[in-house]
C-alpha cells in the first residue's frame, strides 16, 4: 500500500500579519461554556477515562483499551480519540459518543500519535523500529512505514498538514517529513544528551517548540529554516507541553516530584511562573477557549486546572484507584461550530408581533447568544432563542440570526477553506470551526394592516340537538373567532339557565365557516320537556374574533329552539 495522504495542499503562505490575526481573533472575551470533556490515559488501570469538566468529576465507566495507555489525541470534529500503548503495538480507536473501542495492530511498539489538521490521517510512531506510520482515518488502513532512525517518540503535524515533526529521544534529534511526499526533508540537531519528549507548534505555524526531558531545556525550531535555536534552560524534566490557542504561552508539565508546571511566555521565550501540582504531572491540555489549562499528574491520579489569566491552580479531581504509576496523558475534544436555524412566518401584518424562532439550532457544548437582525435595521442579542419583533411599515424583510456558542473560536483565514481546523498546534485542535455562525436568511413578507369586519349567519330558529350552527366570516382578514352563550329555558313560569359549550376556530380571510356551540347534555333534557309541555327554549349566541393587530369584533344573536 503506497502513502495515504489526505490532506489537501496549502496554498497560503505565513505571514508577519497572520500572527496578528490570531491575536485579534482569539482575545474575546466570552463567558464559560456548558460542558466540555476530557480524554486522559491511565496506563496503571489500562483505561481512558473521561472526564466531564463542567461538572468536575470523573464520568463513569471508563473505557478499557486492553494495553497500557499513554499518549492521545482526538479527531478535529470530535468524534474519534486515538490512544496509542506504552510496550504495546496497538492503537486504540474510540468512538467518543458509544465509548467503543476498535484496536489497530501497527506492526510495532507505539510510542507516539498525532493527526492532521483535517483530520484524515492519523501518525503513529514505531519506537524500535525507527518509522513512522500513516494511517486513514477513514478506513484504518495503515500506509507505508518511513524509516526515521531508531527511538522515535513524539509527534507533531504542521497546522497546514504538510509537515510532520518527529523527536528522537535516543539520539537528540528532530527529523522533518514532507507529508506531501512521504520522505525525510531535513534532521535537526539538538543539544547532545537532549532527551526530546514532546514537541508542540504554534498556531500560525512558524515556531515548533521541543520539550527536552533528559537536559531540562525548551528548544525553538524555525520552521520555514528547519534550523533550531538556543537552548531554554528551564526546570527538571520537562515532559509535556500545551500551547493556548493564541500561541501566546505554553504550560510545560515537569515530570518531577513536587509536581511542577512551567508558564512559557511565547512572546520572550521564557518561563514567567512555576507552580506547583500534584507529583508527576505528565499530561497538559487547555481547553478550546483557552481561559482554563489542564494538568494530569499521572503519579498521584490527580486532575488539575489552571485559569490562564491569572497562573493560579484551581480545582482538582482525585481519580478512582491507588496506585497510579507510568505515564499519562490528556486530550481535549475541539470546539465545534453551532448550527444557526431561524424560523419565522411568511406573512405578517405591520403593526403585529411576530416570532421569530432559532431554537432549532445547536452546538455541541451549549449556546451563549442569539444575535438576531431584523431586517429593517433593528437587532437584538439575548439568551433566548425566540424574539417578538414589529415590523412598523409594509414590505418584504430578510431576517438572520447569529448563533454564538462563547468559546471564541475564530479559524485563521486559508484554514476553514481547506477543511483544516484552526487553531492547531500539532496535536491539538482548538477549533473545528467559527464560535459564530449566521443562518440563511428568512424572508418574511409583511402587509398593510387590514381593517379586521366580521359577518355573522345564524337561523333565527334551529331543531334541538347537540350544537347550534352558526356561520361566521371575517372579512379581508384572516382570524380567530369563538361561538359562546346560555340557553334558557322556560317551563311552567320558571327559567333555567345553561352555558353553551364554546367553539373556537380559525378562519380564513373571506372564507364562510361553521362555528358549532355545544347544548349540555343537562340543558337538552330540559329543553325536551319544556317543548313536550308547550314551553320556550332560547338561547343568545356571541360570536367574538380577533385578527391582526389584535384587532377584536363581537355579534350577538338570537335564536329559537324548536323541537
Amino acid at each position: 500500500m503506497g502513502r495515504v495522504n489526505r490532506v489537501r495542499p496549502w496554498v497560503a503562505t505565513f505571514s508577519a500579519a497572520l500572527a496578528l490575526v490570531i491575536a485579534a481573533a482569539l482575545s474575546l472575551t466570552a463567558a464559560p461554556a456548558s460542558a466540555r470533556v476530557a480524554y486522559l490515559t491511565d496506563a496503571d488501570a489500562k483505561v481512558v477515562r473521561v472526564i466531564d469538566l463542567a461538572a468536575g468529576e470523573v464520568v463513569s465507566p471508563p473505557i478499557p483499551v486492553g494495553h497500557e495507555t499513554d499518549e492521545i489525541v482526538i479527531s478535529p470534529d470530535g468524534r474519534t480519540a486515538y490512544a496509542v500503548g506504552l510496550n504495546a503495538a496497538e492503537l486504540a480507536v474510540i468512538d467518543t459518543e458509544t465509548h467503543a473501542v476498535e484496536t489497530i495492530d501497527v506492526g510495532g511498539i507505539t510510542r507516539g500519535v498525532a493527526i492532521s489538521p483535517d483530520g484524515a490521517t492519523v501518525y503513529v510512531t514505531r519506537s524500535n523500529e525507527g518509522e513512522v506510520v500513516p494511517i486513514d482515518a477513514e478506513t484504518l488502513e495503515i500506509g507505508d512505514p518511513l524509516f526515521v532512525g531508531a527511538y522515535v517518540g513524539a509527534l507533531a503535524v504542521a497546522p497546514d498538514g504538510q509537515t510532520v515533526y518527529v523527536a528522537k529521544y535516543s539520539s537528540s534529534d528532530v527529523i522533518v517529513i514532507d507529508a506531501e511526499e512521504w520522505a525525510v526533508e531535513a534532521t535537526i540537531d539538538l543539544p547532545p544528551g537532549a532527551g526530546p519528549s514532546d514537541i508542540a507548534v504554534t498556531p500560525d505555524g512558524e515556531t515548533a517548540y521541543v520539550a527536552n526531558s533528559f537536559n531540562s531545556s525548551i528548544v525553538p525550531i524555525d520552521t520555514g529554516t528547519n534550523t533550531a535555536g538556543a537552548t531554554i534552560w528551564v526546570s527538571d524534566s520537562p515532559y509535556d507541553l500545551a500551547i493556548t490557542p493564541d500561541g501566546g504561552t505554553a504550560y510545560i508539565a515537569h515530570w518531577t516530584d513536587p509536581g511542577l508546571v512551567s508558564v512559557f511566555d511565547l512572546g520572550t521565550d521564557s518561563v514567567v511562573k512555576t507552580l506547583t501540582v500534584s507529583y508527576f504531572p505528565t499530561g497538559v491540555a487547555v481547553a478550546p477557549h483557552g481561559r482554563t489549562a489542564y494538568v494530569y499528574s499521572q503519579g498521584q491520579g490527580r486532575f488539575t486546572s489552571i485559569d490562564t489569566a491569572t497562573n493560579a491552580p484551581g480545582s482538582v479531581i482525585d481519580l478512582p484507584g491507588s496506585p497510579h504509576e507510568g505515564t499519562g496523558d490528556v486530550a481535549i475534544a475541539a470546539n465545534q461550530p453551532p448550527t444557526a436555524e431561524l424560523s419565522a412566518p411568511a406573512v405578517a401584518y405591520a403593526g403585529t408581533p411576530v416570532t421569530l424562532d432559532a431554537s432549532a439550532s445547536s452546538d455541541d457544548d451549549g449556546t451563549e447568544s442569539y444575535a438576531f437582525d431584523f431586517g429593517d435595521g433593528s437587532t437584538a442579542v439575548t439568551g433566548n432563542p425566540t424574539r417578538k419583533q414589529t415590523y412598523a411599515e409594509p414590505g418584504t424583510y430578510e431576517a438572520r440570526v447569529t448563533v454564538d456558542d462563547g468559546d471564541g473560536c475564530e479559524p485563521l483565514p486559508g484554514f476553514a477553506e481547506l477543511g483544516l481546523a484552526s487553531p492547531f498546534t500539532g496535536q491539538a485542535a482548538y477549533c473545528n470551526g467559527p464560535s459564530r455562525v449566521v443562518s440563511e436568511p428568512v424572508a418574511i413578507e409583511v402587509l398593510p394592516l387590514p381593517r379586521l369586519r366580521l359577518s355573522v349567519s345564524l337561523e333565527r330558529a334551529q331543531l334541538l340537538g347537540q350544537a347550534l350552527q352558526v356561520g361566521a366570516t371575517c372579512v379581508a382578514a384572516e382570524c380567530v373567532a369563538r361561538a359562546f352563550g346560555r340557553i334558557a329555558v322556560r317551563q311552567a313560569g320558571k327559567t333555567r339557565r345553561f352555558a353553551l359549550k364554546p367553539h373556537k376556530s380559525a378562519l380564513d380571510p373571506d372564507q364562510p365557516t361553521r362555528l358549532s356551540p355545544g347544548i349540555p347534555a343537562a340543558a337538552r333534557r330540559a329543553a325536551r320537556r319544556a317543548l313536550r309541555s308547550g314551553g320556550k327554549v332560547r338561547a343568545r349566541v356571541r360570536v367574538a374574533a380577533r385578527g391582526p393587530g389584535d384587532q377584536r369584533r363581537a355579534m350577538l344573536r338570537r335564536v329559537r329552539i324548536v323541537g
